[in-house]
């Protein structure tokens, strides 16, 4: 069916879909501005980054992070090895987790459509609390 047809049928459909449209828009955008602010990093950010920085990828698996933090080690070897092409500026510090960050974005919103086309029967079900 054509997306115009449905927005001739149902005025609401049309109204809200417009406004998730915005939102999403806006989200992004707020995301792309936080991200070139170039604000100061954390203390934590700190401690983490400078094991990115001083440590090789050997030890990267194999020490305590500096100010014993604790991250999954993959993910800081594939910051350390994006950042250290660009010598460990700020923006390729966190360029990464940006990605990232709009990667689980998108794949949320992909989810949600097809959730929304699922039977309530089954939303109910995927919804219900569960104990292990």
């Amino acid at each position: 069916m054509r997306i115009d047809l449905i927005f001739q049928k149902n005025p609401v459909h049309r109204l809200l879909t417009i406004a998730i449209a915005r939102a999403v828009v806006w989200y992004i955008t707020l995301c792309f501005l936080h991200f070139l602010s170039s604000r100061p990093l954390w203390n934590d950010e700190k401690c983490v980054f400078l094991s990115i920085q001083f440590f090789s990828p050997k030890e990267i698996f194999s020490k305590v992070l500096l100010a014993i933090q604790v991250f999954p080690r993959l993910y800081l070897l594939l910051i350390q090895q994006f950042s250290q092409q660009f010598n460990f500026s700020l923006q390729a510090l966190r360029f990464p987790s940006f990605v990232c960050m709009l990667l689980i974005f998108g794949s949320w919103r992909t989810w949600a459509h097809y959730a929304r086309q699922d039977p309530p029967e089954r939303q109910q079900w995927l919804a219900a609390p569960r104990t292990l």
